[in-house]
């Protein structure tokens, strides 16, 4: 990976926890690549980075996403050692 592709997925991740941090909603993967008009499969990897660095975190619940198939349904973290970014 190059550094213009790392700085594109810094971009999205950051522009994903701004959203989710502004709207305060539990969302999918699925949801979120509606409304930033990219592929489900360009925004999942984005989310478990978020999760990975302890922003957002899986609820453990799963809604019916495309052919049947459960989603994940994310929301942000509760941890009081992340600090979320204003919106």
């Amino acid at each position: 990976m190059n550094a213009d592709d790392r700085a594109r997925h810094a971009n999205l991740r950051r522009a994903l926890l701004v959203y989710m941090v502004k709207t305060r909603a539990d969302t999918t993967a699925a949801q979120l690549a509606e409304r930033f008009r990219r592929s489900a499969d360009v925004i999942r990897p984005r989310l478990t980075e978020l999760a990975a660095l302890g922003a957002i975190r899986d609820t453990g619940r799963r809604v019916a996403g495309r052919a049947g198939r459960p989603a994940v349904v994310w929301a942000l973290s509760d941890s009081p050692h992340y600090g979320h970014p204003t919106p």
